[in-house]
This record gives structure tokens, sequence and C-alpha cells, in this order.
């Protein structure tokens, strides 16, 4: 099959005139790289036309949202049984078809849950366009030292103690051992993320306006980490050694898991959820174990801690590059955006009372995501970096 056969083929499929043995054919199609750029093309192209235009086209629409559901459900169920009709987001060409489908099928999968209408998109000014986050981070030695990591070339950054400091591929580890407990410290600014492997191995991911303070090498009975903000951990198993991650005033204990705690000051409580293993919470004289899927939450105004089944994937979709929302509101769906973009938000006079679904790519411009936004009755005006939210 050449690409002229690829394009012809995704137009027929769209208005739904394949045979069996051409929707398999189809099917193998998308698998292949060479016809991986032709998709993605194809699907921006559709979009673009859709959001610009103003248009609406339901039986296309709807032949898009089948493509993605039927894209959707075979990778989940390849490398996840559990909750096949949940968004799972796996390798980046895939992710990135998938959210083009996501945007021009936006009606399905993203909407005020208060009204199902939907309006038409109007022009964002390119002049007020905001870029996406980046990786980056400050990283602070234990003598004082700042390093910025977005642009330190790959390599030895530093050598504490024993232990040498590198980056590489967009992360740090540190090789070595030390006798002596010294302190290392990364932070996130708004727009930035980063990753830190560890002296034990374990792995952490920083969303935005988040930080970790943890020792260059693990001593002792425990392993002690602080954070601020929002992070993903997945632990190194250490029977002798349990891992503890203390945020906002409670702690986390684990062995070896695979978890994410959400301890923004901004949010109204602290969530830590849990994918896979076995985690204790422990905040003042409460204590609670939560089990994969579930999540903790624990609300900024007393110490009661609170257990309910979530769908884990969602608590990490920002890992994987997506805003996931799940019956949230304006105000949720605002720090969000906030952070990532590195812009303040501001209401005018009441907030618009809407409950949002659905999931947007981080890595689109702020026109973009606010395209998506405006087709559920959100309105608002961009000022330098100020996001005004109209009533």
């Amino acid at each position: 099959m050449n690409i002229e056969d690829f394009k012809e083929m995704l137009d027929r499929y769209l208005t739904d005139s394949l045979s069996t043995e051409e929707r398999k054919q189809f099917a193998e199609a998308l698998e292949q790289p060479h016809f991986r750029e032709e998709l993605e093309k194809a699907l921006e192209e559709s979009f673009m036309a859709d959001t610009y235009a103003a248009t609406e086209n339901p039986h296309r629409s709807e032949r898009l949202h089948q493509l993605l559901q039927q894209k959707l459900s075979k990778y989940n169920n390849e490398t996840q049984t559990k909750k096949p009709h949940r968004i799972v987001y796996l390798n980046r060409w895939v992710a990135a078809a998938v959210l083009l489908l996501v945007i021009a099928s936006a009606a399905f999968f993203f909407w005020p849950k208060t009204n199902n209408q939907t309006l038409a998109a109007k022009p964002i000014e390119k002049a007020n366009d905001i870029l996406p986050g980046h990786e980056g981070a400050v990283l602070r030695l234990s003598d004082g030292t700042k390093i910025v990591l977005d642009n330190a070339k790959n390599g030895a950054l530093a050598l504490q103690g024993d232990v040498q400091i590198v980056k590489q591929n967009g992360q740090i580890l540190y090789k070595g051992k030390n006798g002596e407990v010294l302190y290392n410290n990364i932070t996130t600014e708004r727009g930035r993320m980063w990753s830190v492997t560890l002296s034990d191995g374990t792995k952490v991911w920083l969303n935005a306006e988040s930080s970790l303070h943890y020792p260059l090498t693990f001593t002792g009975s425990e392993r002690v980490v602080e954070m601020t903000g929002e992070a993903y951990f997945e632990v190194a198993h250490n029977a002798a050694m349990p891992f503890k991650v203390k945020a906002a005033g409670q702690t986390v204990e684990v062995l070896g898991t695979h978890f994410n705690i959400n301890a923004y000051i901004n949010e109204p409580s602290v969530r830590t959820t849990l994918l896979e293993g076995l985690v204790r919470i422990s905040k003042g004289n409460f204590k609670e174990l939560i089990h994969p899927d579930e999540e903790a939450s624990v609300s900024n105004n007393n110490t009661d801690i609170k257990i309910n089944k979530v769908d884990a994937q969602d608590a990490i979709a920002w890992k994987n590059g997506y805003f996931s929302f799940h019956n949230a509101d304006l105000k949720t769906v605002m720090r969000q955006l906030s952070r990532w973009y590195d812009i303040d938000v501001v209401y005018d006079n009441n907030i618009p009372h809407l409950e949002f679904e659905g999931a947007i790519d981080r890595s689109l411009n702020l026109s973009a995501v606010l395209r998506i936004l405006e087709k559920t009755r959100v309105q608002f005006k961009i000022e330098d970096k100020k996001l005004i939210i109209l009533p």
C-alpha cells in the first residue's frame, strides 16, 4: 500500500465504506511507521478545518470518535487488562494521533457536564499565544550552588563527596556512595517539569511548581525525602529500608511501589494515588492503608483521611503528557493551566459553574487549549501573561 492508497482508505474509513478485508488492511497500515506521519497530518488537517471553519460534521466526528475508541481499546487491552474503557496514552506517535482525534471529536471527549451544547470556536490571536511548559528545573547542591538544568549539557554536573551528579537525557542521576549525609534539592517553576533517579534507583518525576529534597545517598534504617507540589514515584524495593515521603504534614510509607502525590498548597486537599503495591498514609494520629486504584485524600482543614476508588491512570496523566479532568470544576482546570503555561488566572466577577470531563495534550499551545474550552462556553481574554475568565 502506498501513501495515496492509505489516504484514500482513510477517507473511506471516515465515510464508513470499507469492506471487512479493507478494515483489516487499514488497521495493519496504522501500525506501520511510514504511515504514521501521514495519519497525524490528515488528522491535524481535519482538526484545523473543523476548528477554524467553525463547522460541525456529525458523521465525520462520529467516525473520528470511533477510530479513537478503537485505537484506545486496542492499545489498552495490550498493556492493561483492567478498565479497558479508560484512556491510557502510550508511545508518542499514538499519543499525538489520539490527541488530534480528541480535539477533532471534542464534542465527545471534552464537555461541560452541565450543558451538552457545543459552540463554534473563534480564532485566537497568535500574538497572544503562549507555549506549553517543557523540561527544566533548578538543582541546588548541599553547598548552596545552583545549577539551571534547562541549559546544562549531558554529562557530569558536579561531584559532592564521592557522589557524581550526572545529567542524562533530561534527568538527573547519582553515581557512587558517600559516608557523609549531604542533601540536594530540585525545584521546578511554573511551566517546567523534571525527573531524577535517586541513589537507590528510585525514580521521581516532578510536575510544574514542585520541589524534592533528598539525600545524595541513603543511610540508616529508612529512606526519607520531602516534597512540595506534585510528584510521581517509582520506588526501588528494599524491605530492610522503607521509603517515606513527607508532604504537607502527611507521611507516605512504602517498601516498593508506584504512586502519585498531589500536595499543591492551592489545592483543597493532599491526594495520594496508588498505581502499584501498598502504601500507608499517616497524618497526626490517623493512619490508613491504600491499595492500587485507590486515592487517599486529606483535607487542608483537618487530619481525616478519606479513601476513594479511582482510575489511577488519571492521576499521572500529567507525567504522560496530558491534562485529565474528571468531574473537574473550572477552578480546578485553570489551576492546572496556570501551572503549566506559567500564566495568572483572573476571574471577572462570578465564576461560571461548569464541570469538565476529558483529556487535553499538554504539548498544545495555550491557544489550542482555549479553543477547546471555548466550545464549553468558557469566555476569556488574554492580557500579557494573564488569562481573564469572563462571566
